[in-house]
């Protein structure tokens, strides 16, 4: 037994952060959450617009799995796919995150036009 007891009670800033994390998806976290705000399909991410990017989103969940390769035709969601997953690393898992582009104008455009905005 111990000689004097811990009498301490958790602030809810510490609740929160030892509270389990959620278990859910990348595809199901962005039909939650994520504003897509530039294309044909502005507003809420909905899986349904675009099935195929469902799997290789899901896929960045198996513990598994390390590296994902997706080799897909021009202009067909590889973009959305990776801000999908950024989005999940910083909602559910936050961490260290890369985004890198070609240069920085490039980076820049894509900050200020879709990853500041998601």
């Amino acid at each position: 037994m111990l000689a004097h007891s811990l009498d301490y009670t958790w602030t809810p800033a510490e609740r929160e952060i030892f509270k389990p994390k959620p278990k859910i998806r990348v595809s199901e976290l962005a039909a939650q959450i994520r504003i897509v705000t530039r294309g044909p399909a502005q507003g809420l991410w909905t899986n349904e617009f675009t099935p195929y990017l469902v799997e290789p989103m899901d896929t960045w969940n198996l513990p598994w799995v390390r590296k994902i390769f997706i080799c897909f035709a021009p202009q067909m969601g590889k973009t959305q796919i990776a801000l999908n997953c950024l989005l999940y690393c910083v909602v559910i898992d936050p961490g260290d995150a890369f985004y890198i582009m070609p240069d920085e104008k490039v980076m820049k455009r894509i900050m200020n036009r879709q990853i500041v905005p998601m």
